[in-house]
């Protein structure tokens, strides 16, 4: 990875419409995974993390929570989950979406 590829949080703040106290949050919390850092101690972040970002962003606009987005970006985390596991695990959720959801749905 080379450096011009890297984002300052301002940078990725900047570029995904989350302020930057949002982001260091959701590092706190888990959410968004802890990011290299320079000689001098600043944060660097990957397209990685501003497309997880974006997505955290958009679930919660959507309305979900963030122990929804949570249990979403686990179904994506490369943890091996089948079709049927999924379903097994999280098969009512569909009947759980926020409000927003059930209007794109039925739009």
């Amino acid at each position: 990875m080379n450096a011009s590829s890297l984002l300052t949080i301002g940078a990725l703040s900047k570029q995904t419409d989350v302020s930057v106290e949002t982001i260091r949050y959701y590092e706190r919390i888990g959410l968004l995974p802890k990011p290299l850092r320079s000689m001098g101690g600043h944060r660097l972040y990957t397209n990685e993390h501003a497309r997880r970002l974006l997505f955290i962003r958009r679930s919660r606009a959507l309305g979900f929570s963030l122990v929804d987005v949570r249990a979403l970006l686990g179904l994506s985390g490369g943890t091996g989950m089948t079709c049927a596991k999924v379903k097994k695990n999280h098969g009512t959720a569909h009947r759980q979406h926020p409000p927003q959801v059930e209007r794109a749905e039925a739009s």
